[in-house]
């Protein structure tokens, strides 16, 4: 299960990738890449307050129709609907959709993927990765409920968890940031 920090920089490159760019500054790239490519994650709330984290979690909110919603959504927050509406669409389809890409990433041998294209198919789609042999590295408990979920973020096996997913994962970027100045020059 890649953790918000592995999302942030899979959104991010999924972002550059695309040379889409901001008016501002990078820091709005990156502040609007976090936030984006984590909201698939909120299925966790419901779930969090009937004491049961994990109860809704890679559901609907972890789907390609729930991206492209997110992505009109974000458009028409962000641009009302302006010239750019169409272009920051894609944008925030893509970021979401990068949360998607990383959660079917198999790094612990033991992830069952996500149902990507639900409600046309209920099949569950996993990438096996060469990590799984190190997945100790990857994985941590989050606790069964929901005292022993926000626990689990002050664990050291947490730490350990962001640390190795992050230097697994911010390989990506060299690739994203060389086809952002490539196709911005």
């Amino acid at each position: 299960m890649p953790l918000p920090i592995a999302h942030s920089i899979v959104g991010y490159a999924f972002a550059a990738a695309t040379g889409i760019r901001f008016r501002r500054d990078t820091m709005t790239a990156i502040l609007f890449s976090v936030v984006v490519a984590n909201l698939p994650d909120a299925d966790f709330l419901p779930g969090f307050l009937a004491n049961e984290p994990v109860l809704y979690h890679r559901t609907v909110a972890h789907t390609l129709p729930a991206a492209v919603i997110c992505g009109l959504i974000v458009g028409v927050v962000l641009t009302r609907f302006g010239k750019r509406f169409w272009e920051i669409t894609l944008l925030g389809t893509v970021v979401f959709a990068s949360h998607l890409f990383a959660d079917m990433l198999n790094l612990t041998g033991t992830n069952i993927g996500v149902q990507i294209l639900w409600p046309l198919s209920d099949d569950w789609y996993s990438i096996n990765t060469p990590f799984s042999r190190y997945a100790e590295w990857f994985n941590f408990d989050r606790g069964d409920d929901s005292s022993g979920f926000v626990a689990s973020f002050f664990s050291l096996s947490f730490v350990r968890a962001v640390l190795a997913q992050s230097v697994v994962f911010a390989p990506i970027l060299i690739p994203a940031l060389w086809l952002r100045r490539r196709k911005t020059a």
